[in-house]
């Protein structure tokens, strides 16, 4: 049956529709201070939790058990359980079973298959590493390229073969350009198009046959525009529509 998980501030509950009934997934102490940001469950029925305390892994014991074994990544640990930021923001599974994890603070983070930790952090030095440490959203597009939304640098993109970034940022008096660098949401939708949701820059949608972007913002004189210019949260439904989540409330685009 479809698994319903829900990330709160109060850490992660599992919803029971036989008994219309949310239950706490595992006892993580004081919960007040676990704060769930994102789940991701793997092919394997592995489960990825992002939180304001690291990541967690989540493994089932056996196929046909309820039972898990917890592995925490955090700052506490050390060696291939290491982080340099506790906050993990987003994650994404790619096609070749990697996961990566967006940090707030200590950059992108890939844990292979065989349980090896790679992190990827903004070197001044270096024009080709990540530009902020700060990752606020991850997609793996069709193509099997990882876009990645920051704080304060636009999106950047990861080719998994080459392992080469390369950066989409706004520009000064270039309206196809990014609209804004805080990006916050990112989403592919089925006719290949990227959207970039900003904060306060409004929603972008971008072209990668053209390479220019669109922009969608709030407009005081149409009652149909988005109702805020800051985006955190993008879906695709099965119709084409878009959902969007802005700081003023549920839009719904229809395409």
């Amino acid at each position: 049956p479809d698994t319903l998980l829900i990330g709160t501030e109060l850490g992660m509950f599992l919803y029971l529709p036989e008994k219309n009934q949310f239950v706490r997934f595992f006892d993580v102490g004081n919960a007040s201070t676990f704060i769930v940001t994102s789940i991701l469950i793997s092919p394997e029925t592995t489960i990825w939790i992002g939180s304001f305390n690291g990541l967690i892994r989540a493994r089932k014991d056996n196929p046909h058990s309820g039972l898990y074994t917890f592995t925490t990544y955090s700052t506490r640990n050390q060696g291939r359980y290491h982080l340099f930021s506790n906050r993990v923001e987003s994650l994404v599974q790619d096609p070749y079973g990697n996961i990566w994890a967006g940090t707030r603070g200590g950059g992108l983070v890939m844990i292979d298959k065989n349980d090896a930790l790679v992190c990827y952090m903004n070197n001044e030095n270096d024009i080709n590493s990540i530009r902020d440490n700060i990752v606020n959203s991850l997609l793996i597009d069709n193509a099997g390229v990882l876009w990645i939304g920051t704080e304060s640098q636009g999106c950047s993109t990861l080719d998994l073969f080459s392992k080469k970034f390369m950066h989409i940022r706004s520009i000064s008096n270039n309206p196809n350009s990014l609209s804004h660098n805080y990006v916050f949401a990112v989403l592919e939708t089925r006719d290949g198009l990227i959207w970039a949701g900003t904060d306060p820059g409004g929603l972008n949608v971008y072209d990668p046959k053209t390479g220019k972007f669109q922009l969608y913002k709030n407009d005081p004189q149409n009652p149909n525009s988005l109702p805020n210019d800051s985006i955190w949260s993008l879906l695709e439904a099965r119709d084409g529509s878009i959902w969007i989540g802005t700081r003023g409330g549920l839009s719904h685009l229809n395409r």
